[in-house]
């Protein structure tokens, strides 16, 4: 009788343990978006760059602080929104050679971009509604609206599954292209809370590849390099939207001129990026 009870004891956890994998809890993971349904996020962001030139080293440092909104205007029956992007306040600081400098970005308030987005993350259509008269800005605003969401795979998912996802973005600039290759990995970790929400906890890496050239001044310039990327996103399990995202980008670029000054620049970029949800 004894070792019968004694047997009972070792065998009961382990039917508990299989009954609860069994068991788990399985989520479809999509965007659902609300027509007329606003969000504010604020997005920070500090980057560090490290470059040689002509055998002389220089660091630059910058931090961003921005409050940017998406507004759904449309949404269809296929899950997809039509959402326009726009910067409620921004703010950029540089460190360059220990002079600290702030920019004056008025004109990159307002300035809109409309997205069709699926109920997956993946941007079907992009325009610029508003641009400005400096390039650089504009591309700085359509970067801050791509890199938003998340790409989900909108199957039946549980906690310890991965999924991955291959993302092309090309930047138009300095009369020329750069391309980046970014290879995700994600997973689910389960549901935890953050900033009051409900939320899909979501590790993920990413392999990144640059590739690229442009024309400044005269020169012609050749851009290659690698990188990586890690972070964490919370996306609330009623709508699918962000709630928090840190990440954080490391990369190591060359960039190559030829014509009449010929030389080779290595530059190294660290950046830390935070999204947090402030208004809905």
């Amino acid at each position: 009788m004894k070792n019968n009870l004694l047997r009972l004891f070792v065998i009961l956890p382990a039917v508990v343990f299989c009954s609860s994998l069994y068991a788990q809890d399985a989520y479809k993971l999509q965007y659902k978006f609300e027509k007329g349904k606003t969000y504010l996020y604020r997005i920070e962001a500090t980057t560090d760059i490290s470059q040689e030139m002509m055998g002389q080293e220089m660091k630059f440092n910058t931090i961003s602080n921005n409050v940017a909104r998406f507004n759904i205007e449309n949404t269809a029956n296929d899950g997809s929104a039509d959402i326009i992007f726009s910067l409620d306040s921004a703010y950029v600081k540089s460190n360059i050679r220990g002079k600290d400098t702030t920019f004056n970005l008025q004109d990159m308030i307002g300035k809109k971009i409309k997205m069709n987005v699926s109920e997956l993350g993946r941007i079907n259509t992009y325009t610029v509604l508003d641009s400005m008269q400096d390039n650089n800005r504009t591309l700085s605003v359509a970067q801050e609206s791509k890199n938003f969401f998340r790409l989900l795979n909108g199957k039946e998912t549980k906690a310890g599954d991965k999924w991955n996802s291959t993302e092309v973005d090309t930047i138009n600039n300095m009369g020329g292209k750069i391309v980046s290759n970014i290879d995700y990995e994600y997973s689910l970790a389960g549901i935890e809370d953050k900033l009051g929400h409900q939320c899909y906890k979501i590790p993920f890496t990413a392999k990144i590849k640059i590739e690229g050239k442009g024309n400044m001044s005269g020169m012609d310039l050749f851009i290659e390099g690698n990188g990586k990327s890690s972070g964490t996103a919370y996306l609330d399990v009623k709508t699918g939207m962000n709630v928090y995202v840190e990440s954080s980008v490391d990369n190591e670029m060359t960039i190559a001129t030829s014509g009449q000054q010929t030389m080779t620049i290595p530059m190294s970029q660290s950046t830390k990026n935070v999204i947090s949800l402030i208004g809905d």
